[in-house]
């Protein structure tokens, strides 16, 4: 068991960096890009498992989940981040013109 759990190590560190930009998100009132990336996750999971099961057994399953992880976790925070570039240049507000003092 512990070299599962070496291998799925990978997946515990990465999944914990997506709570807060799902928030955000969520917040933005952009619901689905969060959801887009757990069916991506799953469905990376599947093939993963249905490729690495037979050959590697339980050690494939979690190279699989792990696998999932590391390609759609940091494609979801490079999209979260290019949302909050774009909220963020949207807010900005211009800057102020003073205009002189008439004396």
């Amino acid at each position: 068991a512990y070299p599962i759990l070496q291998i799925l190590s990978l997946q515990l560190f990465l999944t914990s960096l997506t709570p807060l930009p799902t928030a955000v998100l969520e917040s933005m009132n952009l619901p689905q890009i969060p959801s887009l990336f757990s069916f991506l996750t799953v469905s990376i999971e599947f093939i993963f498992i249905a490729l690495l099961l037979p050959r590697f057994g339980i050690n494939g399953v979690a190279y699989a989940i792990s696998g999932s992880a590391a390609i759609t976790v940091p494609l979801f925070l490079l999209v979260f981040l290019r949302q909050f570039q774009k909220l963020d240049r949207s807010l900005r507000l211009p800057p102020k013109v003073i205009a002189p003092e008439k004396i």
